[in-house]
């Protein structure tokens, strides 16, 4: 079974809800009519009509869940991010705390330190501000963008898990929903037992404090990960349990809407987890926008008569 047949397995789930409620009225199919088990006598048309009503409109329980967000379409945005963060890696390397692993350095990053000494003897208004605005502040001002990047893979990342894990969660309860109904009564009930891993695929939503100070809410998909060197909580033990044992069709029905209601609650609070730290670092973003970008040029704004003064590029020593 797969995803793609969601629909498909839907339509059998309400076709075989309303086989088992003929069957459990002892009616079944001979000759293309329905004989009553007990007295051997055809069923009337409009009792098996009443019968199949109760169930009618079953697999419409299945249609939120027909189009859901597809993983893959945010692959490519995640591999952009991806090369952002090995382009503003510096030093030694920088720590990806979505990943739990150091990226390479970027090496040309470096070149700020060539630039400042290169400059070390200019003199006048712009040197002055260039020293100040841009070589001090440059290691910092990097480190905060990467771990704003960062931020911003790791909730890419925590999406994909999040929808992967919800599409696969909605197949298997489809699958599990069709064994019942084919087996009821003389199924293991152990076999109908599975787990909602959605729950389990944003582990934990932690914070990222940038050489500043600000702290970028940092959502997490994956394993134990430690950032700015807090281990985040692992989720404890499986997610919640979803069994189709119930001995009659109702019955059985109703565990299913419940199990759906239960994926559907679990997803909407693992999105709105997602969705506030998003919040939170774009809060931070705005009202901390100093920390992570630079300011612009003192030299953007000179003109041709105040350039070589010494309030524009100024003289060597």
């Amino acid at each position: 079974m797969s995803y793609g047949d969601l629909w498909q397995h839907a339509l059998r789930i309400e076709e075989l809800a309303m086989e088992a409620a003929l069957d459990e009225k002892g009616f079944v199919l001979a000759d293309g009519q329905y004989i009553s088990l007990q007295d051997g006598n055809p069923v009337p048309a409009d009792i098996i009509r009443f019968l199949r009503a109760d169930f009618e409109g079953l697999a419409e329980l299945f249609e939120p869940f027909l189009n859901l967000p597809d993983p893959q379409v945010l692959e490519a945005m995640h591999q952009d991010l991806r090369t952002a963060a090995g382009a503003l890696s510096s030093g030694s390397g920088s720590f990806d705390p979505s990943r739990g692993v150091v990226i390479p350095p970027n090496f040309e990053m470096a070149s700020m330190e060539t630039v400042g000494k290169t400059v070390f003897e200019w003199q006048g208004f712009a040197a002055r501000q260039f020293e100040y605005t841009f070589v001090e502040p440059w290691k910092d001002r990097v480190a905060a963008q990467f771990s704003l990047v960062a931020t911003l893979m790791a909730a890419i990342e925590a999406e994909q898990a999040l929808w992967t894990e919800c599409r696969n969660n909605v197949d298997e309860l489809a699958h599990l929903a069709i064994n019942a109904f084919v087996s009821m009564n003389s199924f293991d009930t152990d076999q109908q037992v599975f787990w909602l891993s959605a729950a389990a695929a944003v582990l934990s939503v932690g914070s990222v404090v940038t050489s500043g100070g600000a702290a970028i809410a940092f959502t997490v998909a994956g394993g134990v990960t430690q950032v700015a060197g807090t281990a985040l909580d692992k989720f404890a033990g499986k997610g919640p349990e979803v069994r189709f044992d119930a001995k009659t069709p109702r019955a059985l029905v109703e565990q299913i809407r419940q199990a759906l209601y239960q994926l559907t609650y679990i997803v909407l609070e693992r999105e709105h987890a997602i969705a506030d730290a998003m919040l939170v670092t774009s809060e931070t973003l705005a009202t901390q926008r100093d920390l992570f970008a630079f300011p612009r040029p003192a030299l953007a704004d000179q003109t041709s008569r105040t350039i070589l003064t010494s309030d524009g590029l100024g003289h060597n020593a």
